[in-house]
């Protein structure tokens, strides 16, 4: 399970105010410290657009298996 929080105070590369989505542990450790509280706000899906982008740019930056390119040579 993840928690949606909002940052009370700096904590590593957040700002006071922001919002991230974190696991389970993370998040229980940000409130433990009282560096963020939880939101009830769900985070935002990507547009469709971008994740197609995105998913596109993966693929074209993937490089090669092993057992792919062995598979390919048979």
């Amino acid at each position: 399970m993840s928690h949606t929080v909002k940052f009370l105070t700096a904590w590593t590369c957040y700002n006071r105010g922001e919002v991230a989505h974190f696991p389970a542990a993370v998040a229980e450790t940000l409130l433990a410290t009282k560096v963020a509280e939880v939101v009830e706000q769900p985070m935002p899906e990507p547009a469709p657009e971008l994740a197609q982008k995105a998913a596109a740019k993966k693929r074209a930056n993937s490089k090669q298996s092993f057992s792919d390119r062995l598979v390919r040579k048979e």
